[in-house]
Parts: structure tokens; C-alpha cells; sequence
């Protein structure tokens, strides 16, 4: 079923409950909107990025990098609970200072053709997620579920702030929702 659909069934049965007609009578004055779709605004540029002229998308290299920093963190903080001779849960537990030393996440970014920095390898090397194909709230919960299976995204990556911020309009860049359809009060 199409979103559009369900928002129309929804809205059909709402007008249900508040007029107390049969569905087929609600259905005639019930007013639906149309689906609104996300934009992706170029984090270079700020402007509007076309179907099929811009890509979402990170650095394998810079995964790779943010993983390396995270072992050589963990070794280390092993190696310092072992050397005060903490074991188990305390051997386990962040200082404020290793807390704050943790490296940076990979960050997704939204680039049309023109600006990407990756242009000149056509991405390679990147994990790349052509813009239209991240239209909908649907297409974007059904890559959080395919993307949330790697691993590597969600222990070296933002992607579940990236998420975030477009649920909430925390950017003016990146994928942006419609400010009816965003989060409020959070």
C-alpha cells in the first residue's frame, strides 16, 4: 500500500470517529495530503540536488581509519585497566578523559556531481547512495534497516545522527524533510 494511501485511509477514518458516518460517506469529506518527499541540499554548494545528480555517501578509507583509531583506543585503555589491575566491569568503564579521546565517527555526506570530492574516482571507494533513491521516509527507513546489517555503520559512523538531523531539521544541508513533517518537542 502506497503512502498515500494509508495517509488517505487514515484520514478517512479519522473523519470516522469525529462525524460518526459509515466509511464510504467519511471517505467523500475527508482531505488527505499528498506525500511530501526529502530534499538533498549539497553540503558544498547548499543547493538543491535533481534525481540522478547527486550521491549520500562515505569513505570506505575513512571507516577504515575511524576502526583503526578505535582498536589502538581500546588497546590501550586494556592495557591501563591491566596495569592498575582493574578486571571485568571496572576494567570495562570509560575515564572521562578516554571518553573525550574517542575518535571521531565517519561522517555521511550529501554531495551533487559538480561538488563531490570524490568526483575525480567517480566515488570510488565510497559507499554511495544515489539521492533519488532516498526520496521518501520509506526509502530512508528501508536503507537505516539495510545499513543498520553492516556493522561498520553504526560502531564507525554517524549515520543514525545523520538520520536524526533529518527528522528533526537539525541541518540546513544533507537530506531535509518538510518542517510539517518533522519531530517536534524532542
Amino acid at each position: 500500500m502506497s503512502s498515500n494511501k494509508r495517509a488517505r485511509t487514515r484520514a478517512i477514518r479519522a473523519e470516522m470517529a469525529t462525524s460518526g458516518e459509515s466509511y464510504s460517506r467519511a471517505a467523500h469529506a475527508a482531505t488527505t495530503r499528498a506525500a511530501r518527499h526529502l530534499r538533498a541540499v549539497c553540503f558544498t554548494c547548499r543547493k538543491d540536488i535533481a534525481d540522478g545528480n547527486g550521491v549520500i555517501h562515505i569513505r570506505h578509507a575513512e571507516v577504515a581509519r575511524v576502526e583503526k583509531e578505535q582498536a589502538e583506543a581500546t588497546e590501550r585503555r586494556v592495557e591501563k585497566a591491566t596495569a592498575e589491575g582493574r578486571t571485568g566491569f571496572a576494567a570495562d568503564v570509560l575515564t572521562l578523559s578516554e571518553f573525550l579521546d574517542r575518535p571521531q565517527d565517519a561522517r555521511w555526506q550529501v554531495h551533487c556531481f559538480a561538488c563531490n570530492p570524490h568526483r575525480d574516482d567517480d566515488c570510488e571507494g565510497c559507499y554511495a547512495i544515489r539521492v533519488e533513491r532516498c526520496r521518501t521516509w520509506a526509502q530512508l527507513v528501508e536503507w537505516t534497516v539495510h545499513l543498520s546489517e553492516k556493522e561498520w555503520v553504526g560502531a564507525a559512523t554517524n549515520w543514525m545522527e545523520f538520520i536524526r538531523a533529518v527528522a528533526l531539521g537539525g541541518s540546513p544541508v544533507g537530506l531535509l524533510c518538510d518542517p510539517a513533517d518533522r519531530i517536534a518537542g524532542v
